[in-house]
């Protein structure tokens, strides 16, 4: 029924959809589908799963998601989130900040030789902060204790211990 709605209540866009839906080739890029009709692309698509990377460049930039959820934020960085969150009105930030920063490894050339790969090595995990370390500086961290990966608990025994204080579940 929410589809139905946007649509007559936005007849432009939803003549748009109809015409790329209707074509087999020579689509509008996603980008200019979403600026032309925003109301009825989120409408029909209401859940998008996007790398961080890819946001800018498929989606202009504007609130039109009512959450963005950003799951192993460890692994992300702040400067490559910022573009997702500026398109959501509410956000959700999960990872664990056990677990390895975010690396720039395949960011760039790496020198030939065992001491620039060493170096390298020690750059490109070191030093980052994520968008998961960027969030627990102004809001209170909400710990998750089910462990729900390992069918052994013997896989996680260690890192519960030392790691978790005895805590996951």
């Amino acid at each position: 029924q929410c589809v139905v709605e946007r649509m007559n209540k936005h007849p432009d866009q939803a003549q748009l959809i109809r015409n790329e839906a209707s074509k087999k080739k020579r689509h509008l890029p996603l980008r200019t589908t979403v600026t032309q009709a925003p109301d009825v692309v989120t409408a029909l698509r209401p859940c998008w799963m996007v790398s961080p990377l890819s946001v800018a460049e498929l989606l202009p930039a504007a609130p039109h998601f009512d959450l963005v959820l950003f799951d192993e934020a460890s692994q992300v960085l702040p400067e490559d989130a910022v573009c997702a969150l500026l398109r959501g009105r509410k956000t959700i930030v999960a990872g664990d900040q056990h677990q390895l920063p975010p690396t720039t490894f395949f960011a760039g050339d790496v020198e030939d030789g065992d001491e620039a790969d060493e170096q390298a090595s020690q750059l490109t995990t070191t030093g980052f902060e994520s968008i998961l370390d960027s969030m627990c500086t102004f809001l209170d961290p909400w710990p998750l204790e089910w462990h729900y990966r390992s069918r052994d608990e013997s896989l996680i025994a260690f890192s519960n211990r030392h790691i978790y204080g005895d805590r996951l579940i």
